[in-house]
Parts: structure tokens; sequence; C-alpha cells
């Protein structure tokens, strides 16, 4: 303040007074400090989001095989009762689960 008058504050806080010749000495460190931490803060969100995406990918796959594990139709038993057959068949479609087999007589 040029025109003097009382700095916003109780009495002990304390103001520096830096001229502008200082200032614009010290200005262009607070540029390097910036140049030289933005890009580590960049490369720290980055590796947050990777580590992220893995354990949102190693969660599902986790769920996944707890779910086929426990699934009944998936078991040793049904398998090996034929109960569920896991071959591959790529033009059958069954949303209802495995088919029925006919046990009417003729």
């Amino acid at each position: 303040m040029k025109d003097g008058g009382i700095l916003p504050g109780d009495t002990s806080r304390s103001y520096l007074r830096i001229t502008p010749l200082i200032l614009l000495f010290i200005a262009p460190f607070f540029g390097v400090a910036l140049v030289f931490f933005l890009p580590l803060f960049g490369i720290g969100v980055f590796i947050a989001l990777c580590l992220l995406m893995a354990s949102s990918a190693l969660s599902a796959t986790a769920s996944a095989a707890v779910r086929l594990c426990c699934d009944k139709r998936t078991s040793r038993a049904a398998v090996k009762e034929r109960k569920y057959s896991g071959a591959y068949q790529p033009l059958r479609a069954s949303f209802t689960g495995t088919q029925k087999r006919k046990t009417g007589k003729k």
C-alpha cells in the first residue's frame, strides 16, 4: 500500500514487502518449478489410472472365475454325469441353459 494504512489481520501477522526488481528475479524460479513438477504430476496420474484399470480387470476376472466355479451346471459332478456339456458348439443357441432330453416314447 503506497498510501499507508492498516493491513488486514491482527498484530501477530507479519507481511514482507518485495520490490519489483526482486520479484522479477524470483519469478523465473517459480516457472522452473512448474515446468519440473507438472510432468511428474501427469506421470503420477497416468500410473494411478493404469493401476485402477488393472485392479478393475483383475476383480472382473476373479468374480467371473468364482461364478464359473460355483455354478452347479459347471461343477465336476455335473460334467461327469453329462448334465452339462462344455463342448464348443458355435451354431447352438441355448439361452435358457442346457437342453432337456426328450423322454417321450414313440
